[in-house]
């Protein structure tokens, strides 16, 4: 029986290794910051509210 290395995920990707470690470093960064981006946000358009002239 003949041993089947899954192909590295870089490979399928066509990308070099270090470059997807750098894009999972960005996502995880992304991940982390997300939430508070979201509430900057949230509370941004939040005081905006206040201003309109509803």
């Amino acid at each position: 029986m003949e041993v089947v290395t899954p192909t590295p995920m870089h490979e399928k990707l066509g990308m070099e290794e270090d470059d997807l470690k750098k894009r999972d470093d960005e996502k995880r960064m992304n991940s982390i910051l997300s939430p508070q981006l979201a509430t900057t946000i949230g509370e941004l358009e939040g005081n905006l509210g206040q201003y309109s002239l509803a």
